[in-house]
């Protein structure tokens, strides 16, 4: 090497300052939490532990009690460890200065040299670098002697607690790894282990009270100031909340729901406060900026908190972090870590019971709240505010969802909101004052929607709630299909309820502010999927959805109950126009299904009080099963279902994308239906052509609603176009019959001609005519197409299953079809339904769900039932017009 014209500092830099202190207070924590843990308390009943701390107390309870016992010797050891480093950093600054001023010493006197004489010689040159030489050397071991002590104090403290320390995570871990000065604190321990478990516990206490303080800090309004928000930040527990769980656990044990529901009620009055109604009713909002963005964060931040305390766990783990939750599930609920947030020998288990129960109390709490004039009005129940919180934390953390405690639990928060939801009427306008100029006293206005925080649009604390509930199919699936419990209650589903019920409840004041968007993606997501069609309550949900969303077509919406307001200016079901979102989603709920519906339209196996799911024992798959009140109310003319669906994109677009992206539900259902006919109609076709005309008699009929809907939809139209131009036409007559035309001789006659005949073109009252017309040749035709061949010769899609059927058999032999005697039905079937007696016979008193399978059963070509049932010549285009024949009834 050559010599080196740079300074001391830059040549031989200090080693960096590594503040050790942190690390000792942290393995305090541990002395500290680990000596009051059930371990040393001796309150463990071995045989009710699970997880790792199971397997530790039956393989080396002696072994580990003394680990414990051992940890204040441990913390002991450690500092002076510590010390002794500590000793030798000091030590290694003070030679590394000398090193550095030797050094810039050398080169000043080079310096000297080489500018007053001629130049430096090439003996003083290499005279330099001999001397840097040297001090590089000397620096060099000085500072390996450091490393290699901050080795050894590491695997001092490895040494020490290698009972409990797990080899993962731990310091010196890792091929060529040298160890890191700083990684001396909970990394020491990795996030699977005991004792790490532990550590990250007594830090999160000891970090939740000092949040709990900042939360605490708050100005004139109530709610946390400017600059208890930036410690939070700086501090990074806003970071935390819903993202540690042992923070979040601790947060939720000191700041309680209560506290959590009146912070909502504070934010909600100090953003009402700025945000005024005009005259117009429109609201003039004055944001808050930054510190508006952090209150709302840290609101949702609690929220997020309160789903991890109470069993959320992230989806999409690996590494470390993985290990870090899980070990936080399966020791905290095994009774393995000890945190303040449990008192005694209270399991958390049990404060998690009792945690969703002050849930409720909050929840259903009711607090005044102050306003002014002109301003929206705070709203003083728990649950609006608690929702939010909820809603807010969900959607900036997509990764958590409500656990089945949460949800479906013997405790169930979700559960509670709904029977509250009812007692509420499902109202959550928001209101404002205004003063009267006459009286001086403050009057009420309904405004509508409203909520103080950006991104959700409402204070419904159900549609709120709705953001939590998506991410585990299994969990919502089973809330979906449960009842929502109310005594008395005629619409017990939870699916129906959230659909239509509530919305017929509230007379269309609960449509949800995103149009139902969110809550049918949780349907979707409950719904679908491999393992769906193996679980009753998926049909359960499929029928308590289809239940609600006709419900709510049969409403009348905001104006009242009655039936006939229930179509909009446009024609369009006011149910469907308010709830677009979830229209687009039906599609996709009801495309993996559409052989039950074919199934179901033509022949329901369903009745009232069933559970909508029977077993397939031929196909070892749950079906759908509906009642035959329930089919009538799908294909309704003017407010069925099917014809809702034909406003996918508005009034009668015939656009071939829906909503974000999706196909429009009519079409999705079409193309399926197509699929299954052909596929099904094959398979059935091949062992006897009565049941592949039974199959496709079916599918055609299915295909037939489908088709039917829009002309229904056209009628819709028609008939509020009548009705607008009628009342239009009766104004202008009024208005020209002003006009002293009789006067005139023949002047009467001919300004009515010209009236009429202007009426006739653009005020046309035979809109609603036409559409029926073309509706009535339509019903004439569409079985036709089903059956019959093309003008231009083609097959037609009967033929064409039929050719398939017999091209089938010729190559690979005709099927043997097993039918199922009653005997296998009866050893096949699940308990609940097995409508079969001991002597192989149907029963002759049923369940409902007896009676469901017993319908199925007769309706299965496959069963030795349906032998019974099914007549040896199918007429296809029969099946087709008898399954929409009465459906106009609504609409003549």
């Amino acid at each position: 090497m050559s010599y080196a014209m740079v300074s001391g500092d830059l040549a031989l830099p200090l080693p960096e300052h590594v503040d050790f202190d942190s690390a000792l207070v942290q393995l305090s924590h541990v002395n500290e939490a680990l000596h009051r843990s059930q371990i040393m308390a001796g309150s463990v009943n071995p045989d009710s532990m699970t997880g790792e701390m199971v397997e530790a107390w039956k393989r080396e309870i002696e072994k580990l009690t003394g680990a414990v016992r051992r940890v204040s010797g441990m913390v002991h050891a450690v500092g002076q460890a510590i010390d002794s480093y500590k000793c030798l950093y000091r030590q290694t600054i003070t030679d590394v200065k000398g090193m550095q001023e030797e050094w810039d010493g050398d080169m000043r006197a080079f310096k000297v040299i080489d500018v007053l004489g001629e130049g430096a010689t090439d003996d003083q040159k290499k005279s330099l670098k001999d001397k840097q030489f040297e001090l590089a050397g000397r620096y060099n071991r000085r500072i390996e002697k450091l490393d290699s002590e901050a080795e050894t104090l590491s695997k001092k403290i490895e040494s020490i607690l290698g009972d409990l320390a797990p080899s993962a995570g731990k310091v010196g871990a890792g091929a060529g790894r040298r160890p890191d000065r700083n990684d001396l604190g909970v990394a020491l321990f990795g996030g699977g282990g005991i004792l790490g478990a532990q550590t990250m516990a007594a830090n999160a206490e000891a970090d939740a009270a000092d949040f709990s303080r900042l939360v605490s800090d708050v100005d004139e309004d109530g709610v946390p100031t400017k600059r208890a928000l930036e410690e939070m930040k700086k501090k990074g527990y806003l970071d935390r909340l819903g993202t540690d769980p042992y923070f979040c656990a601790a947060v939720a044990a000191k700041i309680n729901p209560r506290r959590m529901a009146d912070l909502g009620r504070k934010l909600d009055a100090r953003i009402a406060k700025s945000t005024m109604v005009t005259q117009t009713g429109l609201i003039e909002r004055d944001q808050l900026g930054q510190h508006g963005k952090d209150l709302q964060r840290l609101y949702g931040g609690l929220g997020a908190s309160v789903m991890v305390a109470t069993g959320s766990v992230p989806r999409g783990l690996d590494g470390e972090a993985k290990d870090t939750w899980e070990t936080w599930k399966g020791l905290s609920e095994g009774g393995g870590v000890s945190m303040k947030v449990k008192s005694g020998d209270e399991t958390m288990g049990q404060w998690r019971k009792d945690y969703l129960e002050s849930i409720k109390v909050a929840g259903r709490e009711v607090k005044a709240v102050g306003w002014s004039s002109g301003t929206i009005i705070g709203d003083k129940r728990g649950y609006v505010h608690l929702g939010q919180m909820f809603a807010m934390g969900a959607k900036a953390h997509p990764e958590l969802t409500f656990s089945n405690e949460f949800v479906n639990g013997k405790d169930s928060v979700m559960h509670d909101l709904l029977k509250w939801d009812r007692e509420q009427g499902a109202d959550y306008r928001a209101s404002y004052g205004t003063l009267s100029q006459t009286t001086g006293k403050h009057n009420l206005a309904t405004h509508g929607n409203y909520s103080p925080f950006d991104g959700l649009g409402s204070r419904d604390p159900v549609a709120n709630m709705m953001y939590g509930l998506d991410g585990d199919p299994k969990v919502s699936r089973d809330f979906l299909a449960s009842d929502v419990d109310v005594p008395g209650n005629k619409d017990p589903n939870v699916a129906r309820y959230l659909v239509g019920s509530r919305y017929a409840l509230s007379h269309g004041i609960s449509s949800y502010v995103d149009h139902g968007e969110q809550l049918g993606h949780v349907v979707d997501e409950a719904t679908s999927g491999k393992d769906a069609v193996h679980d009753p309550h998926t049909f359960t949900a499929i029928r308590g959805y289809l239940q609600g969303y006709t419900e709510g077509l049969r409403s009348g919406g905001i104006n009242g109950t009655d039936a006939g307001q229930s179509l909009g200016a446009q024609g369009e079901p006011c149910f469907g126009a308010a709830h677009y979102g979830l229209r687009s989603w039906t599609g996709q709920i009801l495309k993996e299904y559409t052989d039950d519906l074919a199934r179901e339209l033509t022949t329901p196996s369903g009745v009232e009080s069933g559970d909508g799911a029977v077993y397939d024992v031929k196909d070892k798959r749950y079906r759908l099963v509906l009642p035959a009140s329930l089919v009538d109310d799908m294909t309704l003319a003017k407010r069925g279902l099917f014809t809702d669906l034909a406003f996918e994109n508005g009034v009668r677009d015939t656009n071939t994308t829906g909503l974000h992206g999706r196909p429009p539900a009519l079409l999705e259902l079409a193309n399926k239906a197509t699929q299954g006919m052909y596929r099904d109609g094959v398979e059935a076709w091949r062992i006897d052509s009565k049941y592949g005309q039974h199959v496709v008699g079916r599918y055609g009929a299915l295909l037939s609603h489908l088709e039917l809907a829009e002309y229904n939809a056209d009628v819709n139209v028609g008939e509020v176009k009548d009705k607008s131009h009628s009342n239009v036409r009766g104004l202008i007559s009024d208005l020209t019959s002003a006009i002293p035309a009789g006067k005139v001789p023949g002047g009467s006659q001919a300004l009515q001609a010209t009236q009429d005949a202007a009426f006739n073109k653009w005020l046309s009252l035979d809109n609603r005519a036409q559409a029926v017309s073309d509706r009535d040749n339509a019903v004439e035709t569409i079985a036709n197409k089903l059956t019959q061949p093309t003008p231009n010769g083609q097959y037609s899609p009967v033929d064409m299953i039929e050719n398939e059927a017999e091209r089938q058999n010729n190559t690979y032999g005709a099927p043997q079809m097993r039918i199922r005697t009653n005997n296998e039905l009866r050893d096949q079937l699940p308990k609940e339904e097995g409508f079969i007696d001991e002597t192989n016979t149907p029963k002759k008193d049923t369940t409902p769900n007896e009676q469901e399978a017993y319908q199925f059963a007769k309706h299965s070509y496959w069963t030795e039932s349906a032998q019974k049932h099914i007549s040896n010549v199918t007429n296809v285009e029969k099946v087709i017009k008898d399954a929409y024949d009465g459906t106009l009834r609504d609409s003549k």
